[in-house]
């Protein structure tokens, strides 16, 4: 519960403020949705290039002539992307997330109270209220480990990347 006190408000005024919060859960609903699609789309894609390396790894693994190293950084890279992707499914994963409206047995406590209309519109914004910042810190916990996800995956590719152009350089002599 938020310390607004929303029983000094009409109530026209209560059903605007619940009109508007149930837009805004809405919209939280449609960005959550849009980023865990964006999530599982950037998962794919790693496990994708991580299956890619893992192939490529056992070639050279087969190989009589590349060294072997450079299989050993295939197989590392495409580990952590693994574990990078999997950070990306977990920021996808369903969570108690909360959506507008109410069910009728919500107002029970209402009609069991005699609540007024007033009071009872108070309250639904009180409870709206409370819902958008739980689906605000929800969202914020998700982009986290998205973005970790990501981190990991970039700096993975870029060692990697360091580690196959050390290993082909020719060696120069001094």
């Amino acid at each position: 519960m938020n310390q607004i006190g929303y029983s000094a408000a009409s109530a026209e005024i209560l059903r605007e403020i619940i009109r508007q919060a149930e837009i805004k859960l809405q919209a939280q609903l449609q960005a959550a949705l849009a980023a865990d699609s964006r999530a599982l789309g950037v998962a794919a894609a790693m496990a994708t290039i991580a299956a890619l390396l893992m192939g490529g790894a056992a070639a050279v693994f087969q190989s009589a002539t590349a060294p072997a190293a450079l299989a050993w950084i295939g197989v590392w890279v495409a580990g952590i992307l693994l574990f990078a992707g999997t950070l990306a499914v977990v920021s996808a994963r369903a969570i108690g997330f909360d959506f507008p409206g109410s069910e009728p047995s919500a107002w029970e406590d209402d009609i069991g109270n005699a609540s007024t209309l007033k009071q009872s519109l108070g309250d639904m914004a009180d409870h709206y209220d409370t819902m958008i910042a739980d689906n605000a810190r929800r969202m914020k916990r998700a982009g986290w480990i998205f973005n970790a996800s990501l981190i990991a995956a970039g700096l993975d590719l870029a060692g990697g990347i360091v580690c196959v152009v050390r290993l082909l350089a020719p060696a120069s002599g001094g």
